[in-house]
C-alpha cells in the first residue's frame, strides 16, 4: 500500500501541488498529517523551480501555510512551524511575485515578526539557565531547535526584502530592525546564511545604515531638546 508521500510524488507537479494544499486545508488541525504534507511540499519545492511556481499559483496557497503557521505556533510545535517557514522561502527564493504577495497577505509580517521574537526570547532563556547549570539535555536540545526555527523564518523575510516595494517598508519598521539586528548579532550561522546572497547582504548594509542614522536622530533631538 502506497503511502501519501509516494501517492502525492506519482502524480503530475500541478496535481500533487493542488492535493497538497487541499490537504493541509482539511487536515488543518491533524499535526502528524500537516507535518507530513509540509514535508512533502518542502522537498518539493527544494530545488524545483516548476514546484514553486505551481505552489505560488495555486488558489489559497499562501492563506492555507500562513493559518498553518499561526495556529501552531500558539501552540508551540516547532516542526511545523519550520517546516511552513522552509516552504515560505523556497516560494520567494527567485519569485518576485511570491514576495510581493506573501508580504501582502493579512497579518502576514505580524506571524512572521511574532516567530522571530519568540524563538529568539525562548533560546535567551534556555541559554540563560545553561549558564546556570540548571538546564537538562533535553532543554538543550530545544536550544539548538530554536536557532533553525530563526535561520528558515529570517530566510523568508530576508527574501521577502529582495522586493523593491517591500525592502523599503521593512528596513522602516523598528521592531523588525531590532529583531533582525539581535538575531545576527547572536547566531553566525545566519549571518553566514545571509552573507552568501548579495543581494540580502546589501539590504543588512542598509537595515544597519538606517538602524543607526535613527539611534543618531534621536540622541540628536534629545540633545536639542534639553537645550530648551
Amino acid at each position: 500500500m502506497l503511502t501519501l508521500a509516494s501517492k502525492i510524488v506519482c502524480y503530475d507537479i500541478p496535481v500533487s501541488i493542488s492535493t497538497t494544499v487541499k490537504s493541509l486545508l482539511i487536515t488543518l488541525v491533524f499535526q502528524d498529517v500537516v507535518v507530513r504534507v509540509c514535508f512533502i511540499l518542502g522537498n518539493m519545492t527544494a530545488k524545483n523551480d516548476d514546484a514553486r511556481l505551481r505552489l505560488f499559483q495555486e488558489n489559497k496557497s499562501m492563506d492555507a501555510l500562513l493559518a498553518i503557521m499561526k495556529y501552531y505556533l500558539d501552540r508551540d510545535i516547532k516542526d511545523v512551524v519550520v517546516r511552513v517557514c522552509f516552504i515560505l522561502g523556497n516560494m520567494t527564493a527567485k519569485n518576485d511575485d511570491a514576495r510581493l504577495r506573501l508580504f501582502q497577505e493579512n497579518k502576514s509580517m505580524d506571524a512572521l515578526l511574532a516567530i522571530m521574537k519568540y524563538y529568539l526570547d525562548r533560546d535567551i532563556k534556555i541559554k540563560s539557565r545553561e549558564k546556570e547549570k540548571e538546564i537538562s539535555k533535553q532543554d538543550s536540545s530545544k536550544g539548538n531547535d530554536c536557532e533553525d526555527v530563526l535561520i528558515k523564518t529570517v530566510r523568508v523575510v530576508a527574501n521577502m526584502s529582495i522586493n523593491e516595494m517591500v525592502g523599503p517598508v521593512l528596513a522602516s519598521n523598528q521592531q523588525f530592525v531590532e529583531l533582525l539586528l539581535n538575531i545576527l548579532g547572536k547566531y553566525s550561522s545566519v549571518l553566514i546564511l545571509l552573507k552568501n546572497v548579495p543581494m540580502i547582504k546589501q539590504f543588512i548594509q542598509q537595515v544597519s545604515l538606517y538602524y543607526n542614522t535613527k539611534q543618531k536622530n534621536q540622541i540628536w533631538q534629545t540633545k536639542t531638546n534639553l537645550k530648551h
